[in-house]
């Protein structure tokens, strides 16, 4: 095997004064920053302020809804120990100043599972109406519409109850077999 050569590059004395890309690019970043101080520190309040805006809403909301949990948890502590009259109050209190949020909406739900345990039937009927308009969620649906059949039986609007089980049947979800049989 042959030996090899390595040949030595010959700097001359001009490309070691020659600034290196570091130092270039160092000198030309601090020079874009004095000509352009005003704006630099402009643009750096604004993300700084839009940063604290959206972090700040961000944890506000989530305060909110450990709060709106909270409360919701004491409306079904009430339903489950009997307390309806107390139930529907709390449901009512929270559907009204939540509409926004799931457990807002779903407060109508169990609203409606209050007065229909207290009987009364037109105010459990225009809850359920209320909470599907507009839930989405095939499940609750599934449920609040066989409810809504169950309020329009003892209410004997046998129109409007068939109506409500045939849909909730054609949801699926635990309550479709109790509809198709409704």
């Amino acid at each position: 095997m042959p030996p090899t050569t390595h040949r030595r590059k010959k700097i001359s004395q001009k490309e070691l004064r020659a600034p290196d890309e570091l130092t270039t690019l160092v000198d030309s970043a601090r020079d874009f920053l004095v000509n352009n101080l005003t704006q630099v520190l402009i643009s750096t309040a604004v993300v700084v302020i839009v940063g604290a805006t959206v972090i700040g809403v961000y944890y506000y909301e989530r305060h909110r809804d450990i709060i709106v949990s909270a409360r919701f948890y004491d409306a079904i502590t009430a339903l489950n120990a009997g307390q309806n009259k107390l139930a529907e109050t709390q449901f009512k209190q929270l559907a009204d100043e939540e509409p926004g949020r799931r457990l807002g909406r779903l407060a109508r739900f169990y609203m409606a599972s209050a007065y229909l345990a207290d009987g009364d039937l037109p105010d459990a009927r225009d809850s359920l109406v209320a909470f599907l308009a507009e839930e989405r969620d095939p499940l609750f649906r599934s449920l609040a519409l066989a409810n809504l059949a169950v309020v329009y039986e003892r209410m004997a609007d046998w129109k409007k109850a068939a109506g409500a089980y045939q849909q909730a049947a054609a949801d699926p979800g635990p309550e479709q077999a109790r509809a198709e049989l409704g």
